[in-house]
């Protein structure tokens, strides 16, 4: 296997399937954080649910599988792209304790379930920078590729505000609320400042932001020898 600095530009086919690939997970990723609300539901069987995110999982699941069909860009290519698939699998396997944690969250194995899915988040916001990390580096551009790989710890750095929220909800809904400061803290969520609200979004714009580098990286090299 090639370094990145001795890699050769890919072939055009193989260009395009990349920023299609590329593309899916970008847009799979908002329509997953604006589907999150839980306001629409899939009713599979009759006691199965599955809630609206999922479509959004499946557009980046169906990016990355784009993304599975480009031949290794670098060594650690085909390792990001097989944890990529595997963290989307296991997030559609979790997705249905989401709906089922909202309406009981105080059942432990529900949110036990949730901290796993919101670990297995974080993971994924890391793994997606390093996929377009590794797409600087096979383009020779190693500043882009540092920047991706700083976003994806930032993306998890920022995802532990509301997984700690998430988890104290689960706290207080099996602790008694008998004391004024207990039932205090139920409204914390309520009285936090709305700069510390938009902080939770910047996993979502930070990992959205690096996708379209890499996208705009393998259009750049799909015009370049027409150019030349």
């Amino acid at each position: 296997m090639t370094s990145a600095s001795e890699a050769s530009v890919p072939a055009p086919d193989v260009l395009l399937r990349l920023a299609r690939g590329l593309s899916c997970v970008f847009w799979g990723i908002p329509l997953s954080l604006l589907l999150f609300s839980g306001a629409l539901d899939f009713r599979l069987l009759p006691h199965l649910r599955l809630p609206a995110f999922v479509v959004g999982l499946l557009l980046v699941f169906c990016g990355v599988l784009y993304l599975h069909r480009v031949p290794p860009l670098t060594r650690r290519w085909p390792r990001r792209i097989q944890q990529a698939l595997l963290i989307l699998l296991v997030l559609v396997y979790l997705s249905p304790f989401v709906l089922w944690w909202r309406a009981m969250p105080q059942v432990p194995y529900y949110s036990a379930n949730m901290l796993a899915m919101m670990v297995v988040t974080m993971w994924g916001f890391l793994v997606v920078n390093q996929v377009a990390a590794e797409v600087g580096l096979a383009f020779g551009d190693r500043t882009f590729s540092v920047e991706a790989r700083l976003c994806g710890w930032l993306a998890v750095l920022f995802l532990l505000v509301p997984g700690l929220l998430a988890w104290g909800r689960s706290q207080l809904a099996t602790a008694p609320l008998e004391n004024s400061r207990m039932a205090s803290l139920v409204l914390v969520p309520y009285l936090m400042p709305r700069w510390m609200m938009a902080l939770m979004l910047l996993p979502f714009t930070l990992t959205m932001t690096m996708v379209w580098r890499a996208k705009e990286l393998c259009l750049r090299a799909i015009r370049r020898p027409a150019q030349g």
